[in-house]
This record gives C-alpha cells, structure tokens and sequence, in this order.
C-alpha cells in the first residue's frame, strides 16, 4: 500500500502563510501593491481548497483597485 505525505501541503501551505504575514501591507502602502497582496491572499487560498475565503481575498483586491478604499 502506497504511503501518502499529509505533512507536504500543510508544510506548503504554512510556507506560503508565513511568506504572506510577512508582506502584509501597511495603511501607508500604495493601493496598487495592497491589491496585490489581497491577490496573492487569494491564490494561496484557493491552492489551500478554501474557495470563500480565496473569492472574498479576490473581491477586496477589486474592491482596492477600483478606488474604495
């Protein structure tokens, strides 16, 4: 029977995380690089199977973009 690796997307996952907590954006930061970061929330999300939490990530990077800060 073959052996499965539970520990490789949670250690991805928690990587990415860290990655992200570390960027995370200021008041101070243009709205552009903040939309990004909201962007790079969602991919992370969605990679992770949290498909709402990735699409709310998503509709806050618009939401920025468009000018509702």
């Amino acid at each position: 029977m073959p052996t499965v690796d539970h520990a490789a997307p949670t250690t991805n996952f928690s990587a990415g995380l860290s990655a992200l907590l570390r960027e995370l954006p200021g008041a101070a930061t243009p709205v552009g690089e903040r939309a990004d970061w909201f962007d790079r929330k969602a991919a992370l999300l969605d990679a992770a199977g949290a498909a709402d939490l990735a699409q709310g990530a998503r509709d806050e990077a618009a939401r920025l973009r468009a000018g509702c800060q």
